[in-house]
């Protein structure tokens, strides 16, 4: 084995993030790893974001000539920005890191150990997320094969997103895996299952985070989008057509992955009474196996079988109430 380490690409998007950006750089610039490329990718961002970033760079010099800003010519959105820095990608390994976000020093390092110790095509690793009740930590599952995490991607038992891994760079090249571009809802969900499944080997590593602040959950951005969710809906498509020749229990997965998420998103259509996807989402409901009924959680096996949109409104405006006061109750009495 190679004693020199292996130098591993870190692919930011920047767009808007003049008050994050620099919190973001100085963790990438600081990492304790030596060998690391980084690849800013300028989304004709209207802010100085890329000024803060040079600003910044100015302070760690020795990272200079390891940093390339790759500047679209125009605005083009997460999933083609993700497609780009793979393009400018020369790491053996690469991690995605949100501007918004930002890692613990030790990351790389750590993960570069644990990748060598298991032989590793993806780590996994813990992410902390601050939310207005404080920080959140979670522990990223366990991992038996790298197919039965596909399988829980697709199902959405376990996390989706392209943050918070070490990936080994040829898993994109060699299997053609790409988001589709301009379909930026759920770009993640795109491109993860299909990269853990062509994994051979994936190993998870505990006690280093990834570090996301979850500042965007307002009443109002929070709101059911009826565009958001139409691009949602062919992420789906896109993996539906990646599955479609793969084992029956990558099939099973999915299945139950994609009903979870139009009971989700229907549920959500007649909360906020966007009817114009009603008959849509019944519609891709009906192509759902009837077997999968049975596994879902109680509140979408009852709000599967509500045909009414009055009365599914007032269903799931039943259960938002539950879950925002009735559990606040009963964990104030314990």
């Amino acid at each position: 084995m190679n004693s020199e380490p292996y130098m591993v690409t870190i692919i930011i998007p920047v767009y808007n993030v003049s008050k994050y950006i620099a919190r973001c750089a100085s963790s990438l610039f600081e990492q304790t790893y030596p060998n690391i490329e980084y690849v800013f990718v300028d989304d004709c961002s209207p802010d100085d974001s890329i000024s803060i970033l040079m600003s910044v760079l100015e302070r760690y010099p020795k990272r200079k000539d390891r940093v390339n800003v790759v500047k679209n010519i125009t605005n083009c959105g997460q999933a083609a920005v993700r497609n780009i820095g793979v393009k400018h990608c020369h790491g053996q390994f690469l991690m995605h890191v949100d501007s918004d976000d930002w890692l613990d020093v030790d990351v790389v390092e750590k993960c570069v150990g644990k990748q060598l110790e298991e032989d590793a095509d993806i780590i996994v690793f813990d992410r902390k997320i601050y939310k207005n009740d404080g920080v959140h930590i979670y522990r990223a599952k366990e991992v038996t094969t790298a197919q039965a995490m596909a399988e829980q991607m697709l199902a959405r038992k376990r996390e989706i997103s392209i943050w918070g891994m070490l990936i080994r760079t040829s898993l994109y090249r060699d299997n053609n895996i790409a988001c589709r571009e301009g379909i930026n809802m759920s770009e993640d969900y795109q491109t993860s299952p299909r990269l853990v499944y062509f994994a051979k080997n994936v190993a998870v590593l505990h006690d280093t985070y990834y570090n996301y602040e979850n500042r965007n959950m307002t009443s109002i951005s929070a709101r059911f989008s009826e565009k958001n969710t139409r691009q949602e809906l062919v992420t789906l498509d896109i993996l539906g057509d990646f599955v479609k020749d793969k084992e029956p229990s990558i099939i099973q997965a999915y299945n139950y992955g994609r009903c979870i998420q139009l009971c989700y998103y229907r549920h959500n259509a007649a909360y906020y009474k966007v009817w114009s996807m009603w008959d849509d989402l019944n519609e891709k409901l009906k192509e759902i196996p009837a077997s999968i009924y049975s596994q879902l959680p109680l509140p979408y096996r009852i709000g599967w079988r509500i045909k009414s949109k009055s009365m599914l409104h007032i269903y799931v405006a039943c259960l938002k109430f539950m879950k925002k006061y009735v559990f606040e109750i009963v964990i104030f009495l314990i």
